[in-house]
């Protein structure tokens, strides 16, 4: 299945045309039926043109106006090599859109007193064989590795952890478990003492994820759908432990 990094997509035209919509749609009147077929028509027009001029593999996008009304598009395939066309119910992965649930995981533990946000993570992963060699480790609070100001490397883009993934990830189960990918920042230098700047760090959304586990009874992934998923009916959302989607 083909991903796209949000990085690297930034048509800013698209981007105009989507707050110019949400300010056309504050009028205190309800769109006319031909209106809002205007409007999903011109919706789709501009997310086609991004495709056009940006070549990405795929892409959905949506809208909702102040009366309820939605929309919705898609452009480009949702499988490049098997020519399987991208349809606006497409999964795909969210990528670091699922901060957001680790983050709120990790509030919900606090509110419970299951956990506090500044306290040094050697509370929880310091037992770890591999904590002492964690650039940092001695200093780094909860609250850092949350706000990204922790100094730690990411591992994602480093060239090893690049080459290893390509080779690995199509095995069977999980060829990635946190703590291997963890290690790929170890013994390496710190890009600043904790709470002096801010970088953003996947490897430290890693860290966050063994230590919710540490502070519950169960994995992260059940603790996210428990606390979000089903209640808030996220159907067709579900955790990302399998290669293929």
């Amino acid at each position: 299945m083909s991903n796209w990094s949000a990085k690297a997509f930034r048509p800013l035209k698209f981007l105009i045309l989507l707050c110019a919509i949400t300010g056309c749609a504050t009028a205190a009147s309800p769109p006319m039926p031909e209106e809002t077929s205007s409007l999903a028509k011109r919706f789709q027009a501009e997310l086609d043109a991004a495709y056009e001029e940006y070549g990405f593999p795929g892409a959905t996008a949506a809208y909702i106006l102040p009366d309820g009304q939605t929309g919705s598009a898609a452009a480009g395939y949702a499988d490049v090599e098997a020519k399987i066309p991208m349809r606006t119910e497409s999964r795909m992965l969210a990528a670091s859109i699922g901060k957001s649930i680790v983050a709120a995981t990790v509030l919900a533990l606090a509110q419970e007193e299951k956990l506090h946000l500044d306290d040094p993570i050697s509370t929880w992963l310091g037992d770890e064989p591999w904590f002492k060699r964690l650039p940092n480790h001695d200093e780094i609070t909860l609250r850092q590795l949350l706000l990204h100001t922790s100094g730690l490397p990411d591992h994602v883009y480093m060239a090893k952890y690049s080459d290893e993934f390509s080779r690995e990830w199509s095995n069977a189960g999980n060829p990635s478990p946190p703590s291997s990918v963890i290690e790929f920042i170890l013994d390496q230098p710190a890009l600043f003492r904790p709470g002096e700047d801010w970088a953003y760090s996947d490897t430290g959304y890693l860290l966050i994820g063994l230590i919710i586990e540490k502070a519950s009874d169960y994995t992260f992934y059940e603790e996210a759908v428990q606390r979000f998923l089903v209640p808030l009916r996220m159907g067709l959302t579900t955790p990302s432990d399998l290669p293929i989607i």
